[in-house]
């Protein structure tokens, strides 16, 4: 295991793995602690924005094809999920994440620069991101500032050119404040703060927002790079490889970089004096994991089956999907768990518990790599995640009998929710029934279709829409494709029908 100080080199890895990407010119550093990578191209256009959601007709006898005046409109500053419905934009796609910021846990204050590349996906006058409760201080687009107006956690920006349909552009936010989390679903999720001054980020559903300018959605996936800057002492963990860490005086910035599409709401960071532990499995994957330091040589001892886990999932899930994986434990008593990418969120209270481990590795395939296109799917998360747990003990323990296990699942949740979990409204978004009546769905497909079409089923569905975005149907059709079965019926049963159906 290795604890990296702050007077030493970065030791994570033994080297820096993967550059940061970006496209551009070095930034002048935040407060003389965070650098950024900046894009910057020439602007085209001549015509101003037009009104939110307008559409701007060309000039009579202007304009040619290659005008971005002609056909430009304003996107849309939500993309319309009712789950989170003021979440999300249209008109581009993100690519590319740099969030580089500074923090101190004294105070609370965050100040950061966020570098955003997209495409276009329309000729635009306009385009939106999130964010919440923090204060956008300056933008830019391609390099030219640009007009903002902030509406709640819309952030409208009018760049001084319109944007070509098709053309890569880049976005530099430039804000600062206090994050706050946001309450969705009932509780509270984004930037959270432990008794000790410490902080991590539970981003699901819409809490991204909370620290950095994003299309906050999960049908808008891109890449990532995080600097964050802290005083010495505090640790940074944060997703995917760790690309170093340098020195500034009494503070120091941690770099990290995730080059697999990532969902906004799987974004992590946690700050605290953590213990670093670094381990690999037989195949040579990195594990990297940050134990608070009085608790880190017992849990080092109980996430010690990571590497089996991983291998029993291979066997039946296909490749696993990234290049690292590891565990951030919290210090505080959370109750729950989140699949942040490559690098699991628990509470400490949560963090020995076999289930919750299986549970948030499993979702490393289904939710993070493969990704509902809407919440409303979100079974698609958390029935894939509840049956891996049942999976990972019938690889592990001796006498487990998953038919009765699923039997007893079945006629337990029959007893207290018997309602539907396509679709299953904003206030059973995460309820218990979606996690077991989506597991017990997959076991009623294995059931059916029997072990060897089943199990082609969901390789074919991690390899087929590996770092995708997914409905329901997508999962619907290629289970009929594969089986050469009908299944509607099947599926209406488990996911839609008001009464859960018997076990076939």
């Amino acid at each position: 295991m290795t604890e990296p100080t702050p007077d030493e080199e970065p030791t994570i890895g033994g080297r820096s793995r993967r550059a940061l990407v970006a496209i551009g010119a070095v930034v002048v550093v935040l407060v003389a602690l965070v650098a950024v990578m900046v894009l910057t191209r020439d602007g085209d256009g001549e015509d101003p924005p037009a009104p939110s959601g307008t559409t701007v007709a060309p000039a009579e006898d202007e304009g040619s094809e290659d005008d971005p005046a002609e056909g430009t409109v304003v996107g849309e500053d939500t993309v319309s999920d009712p789950y989170a419905p003021d979440s999300g934009a249209t008109g581009y796609d993100a690519l590319h994440y740099d969030v580089a910021f500074a923090y101190d846990p004294e105070d609370g204050e965050l100040e950061g620069v966020t570098t955003m590349a997209a495409q276009a996906d329309e000729a635009l006058a306009g385009f939106s991101v999130d964010l919440y409760e923090l204060a956008m201080d300056e933008v830019t687009v391609d390099g030219e500032p640009a007009e903002f107006d902030v509406d709640g956690r819309d952030v409208r920006i009018t760049p001084a050119e319109p944007i070509v349909a098709g053309r890569e552009f880049i976005t530099e936010m430039t804000y600062s404040g206090v994050p706050e989390p946001v309450i969705s679903a009932g509780f509270p999720t984004g930037w959270l703060t432990t008794d000790e001054g410490g902080v991590y980020v539970i981003g699901e559903p819409d809490g991204g927002a909370t620290w950095f300018p994003s299309n906050d959605h999960p049908s808008d996936k891109a890449t990532l790079g995080i600097e964050a800057s802290v005083p010495r002492g505090w640790v940074v963990a944060a997703n995917g490889a760790f690309e170093g860490r340098r020195r500034d005086g009494d503070t120091v910035t941690w770099a990290w970089s995730e080059d697999d599409p990532i969902a906004t709401y799987l974004v992590t960071v946690a700050i605290d004096r953590f213990r670093v532990v670094e381990e690999e499995t037989d195949s040579g994957l990195p594990l990297v994991s940050f134990y608070p330091e009085d608790a880190a040589d017992r849990l080092t001892e109980e996430f010690a089956d990571a590497g089996d886990m991983i291998e029993a999932f291979e066997e039946v899930f296909g490749p696993y999907p990234f290049d690292e994986y590891g565990a951030i434990v919290i210090p505080e008593a959370l109750g729950y768990a989140l699949e942040t990418q490559t690098r699991s969120t628990f509470g400490i209270d949560v963090a020995s518990i076999d289930e919750f481990q299986a549970h948030e590795l499993a979702h490393q395939w289904f939710g993070n790599s493969v990704t509902p296109d809407r919440w409303e799917d979100i079974w698609l998360n958390e029935g894939f995640a509840t049956y891996a747990e049942m999976l990972w003990a019938e690889a592990s323990e001796d006498g487990y009998d998953i038919d009765a296990d699923a039997e007893a699942r079945r006629d337990s949740l029959a007893d207290y929710d018997e309602d539907p979990i396509l679709d299953p409204g904003v206030d059973r978004w995460f309820s218990e029934a979606v996690y077991q009546r989506g597991g017990l769905a997959l076991h009623a497909l294995r059931r059916t279709v029997g072990d060897d079409d089943f199990f082609e089923i969901l390789q074919t569905w991690a390899a087929d829409f590996r770092h995708g975005n997914v409905t329901t149907d997508d999962f619907i059709a290629l289970s009929e494709e594969v089986s050469g079965e009908e299944l509607d019926d099947l599926f209406e049963a488990w996911l839609e029908d008001d009464e859960i159906p018997a076990l076939p």
